[in-house]
């Protein structure tokens, strides 16, 4: 009899550590250094991410706190204040991993998330740093979209910004960052064996614009001076500009 699979079987992987810091730190933008003193604090500060264990891989939700972390912290915010939101976050909410849980926005000063209706209803916020005080939306802009949320989770990240179309998904490639679902690095790694960039293109029915992005996104691209290829898109021309060279550990089910 065959065996029937759960259509949530995804989210078992939502914990499993599949995500070195090197690779962490590239994806989010910022350093290794960094994340080490999100994770693990120091003798003058708590984490600002609490659970991890040392020399372990991030699972999905923590590489989703560590890149909120990094886009925070790029947006003007002090660690002070990102510590306050998430413990105010985990205490009111009652989650684990509030930045991968709560849609959240920012306006360069404080962390913020849309007023439930208990809490004042639409075009409200909760100033998550200030322990739920209520502010106005509509003197504030959003400041964070690098993630779609489904399923009270963020699970859509778009680590090269939404322009491009690069993704990152749990539930597709066991969250390797992809195109149209075919993992960045399977593509990178047939070109740099020498495989024509058409013919990539071809067995994975991608475009030639869309397998340029992803050897962007590996830094792959040195090779490419070497092809005689029409590039039309300005789009695709501005895939083979510099990219972080990211390297993501395959995670298999119970590995």
């Amino acid at each position: 009899m065959a065996r029937e699979l759960r259509p949530d079987l995804w989210r078992e992987r939502l914990d499993v550590p599949c995500y070195p810091l090197k690779t962490a730190a590239a994806l989010s933008k910022t350093r290794t250094g960094n994340i080490s003193y999100w994770l693990r604090g120091s003798s003058d500060g708590e984490p600002v991410i609490p659970g991890y264990t040392p020399r372990f891989n991030l699972s999905w939700l923590q590489m989703v706190e560590v890149a909120f972390v990094s886009a925070m912290r790029r947006s003007g915010l002090s660690l002070q204040r990102i510590r306050r939101a998430k413990e105010y976050l985990a205490q009111a909410y009652k989650v684990d991993y509030p930045f991968a849980q709560i849609r959240l926005k920012t306006d360069g000063a404080h962390v913020l998330k849309n007023a439930d209706a208990s809490e004042g209803g639409p075009g409200v916020l909760v100033v998550a740093d200030k322990r739920g005080q209520l502010a106005w939306e509509l003197i504030l802009s959003e400041g964070y979209r690098q993630f779609d949320y489904e399923k009270g989770l963020a699970l859509v990240w778009y680590p090269d910004g939404r322009n491009r179309l690069i993704t990152m998904d749990p539930r597709v490639a066991f969250g390797m960052p992809a195109v149209k679902g075919v993992p960045t690095g399977v593509l990178a790694g047939r070109f740099t064996a020498g495989e024509d960039i058409r013919m990539i293109s071809d067995d994975f029915g991608l475009s030639v614009g869309m397998v340029i992005q992803a050897l962007a996104f590996e830094g792959a691209t040195s090779q490419l001076w070497g092809q005689q290829l029409t590039l039309s898109s300005s789009s695709t021309n501005a895939a083979v500009r510099d990219s972080p060279n990211v390297f993501v550990s395959v995670c298999l089910p119970g590995v």
